[in-house]
């Protein structure tokens, strides 16, 4: 919750939402991948969501850069 509210502080509240479900997905998508071609137990594996919240709030922070806005 606290890095949302920082994101959110920082970028506003749209971009914290745009974070947070981005942060969902590639946290699912990843860690589901990364879960099965490791082999480890999905039942009991903890996957750190903070660094999936980090890279999307830097890729929304600088999609504005990339697009020319």
């Amino acid at each position: 919750m606290k890095l949302v509210a920082m994101v959110g502080s920082f970028l506003g509240l749209q971009s914290a939402l745009l974070t947070l479900v981005l942060g969902s997905v590639s946290g699912s998508l990843i860690g589901y991948s990364y879960i099965k071609l490791t082999g480890k137990d999905a039942n009991t594996y903890e996957l750190p969501f903070g660094s999936f919240l980090g890279a999307a709030a830097l890729a929304v922070a600088i999609k504005p850069a990339l697009l020319g806005w």
